[in-house]
């Protein structure tokens, strides 16, 4: 599971988003908090990412290789479930969940 919160100046951020590189990290903070309180990534990803792909299939995306995207990186360490703590790329800020 993906979610992607980007910010106004980031790598292929989209036109209307409109947030700082702070108030993005803040916003990624706030919704790690709601998803290590249990409430699903994939539901926060369908209301909340600024990736287009991730949003339209609630957070879900495949990653054959932890070489492909280094923000997914990490979650080829960690086991079923988990939860990795944010991660920052030129993209913005990630949320990433093994769900296998």
């Amino acid at each position: 599971m993906h979610v992607l919160v980007s910010y106004r100046g980031a790598l292929r951020a989209t036109p209307d988003v409109t947030r700082t590189r702070h108030e993005a990290r803040a916003l990624a903070q706030h919704l790690l908090t709601r998803a290590r309180a249990c409430e699903p990534l994939g539901e926060i990803a369908s209301a909340w990412s600024d990736e287009p792909f991730g949003r339209r299939h609630a957070g879900r995306v495949h990653v054959p290789s932890p070489n492909l995207f280094a923000p997914f990186a990490p979650a080829f360490a960690m086991g079923p479930g988990d939860l990795a703590d944010i991660i920052e790329s030129d993209y913005g800020f990630h949320l990433v969940q093994r769900i296998r």
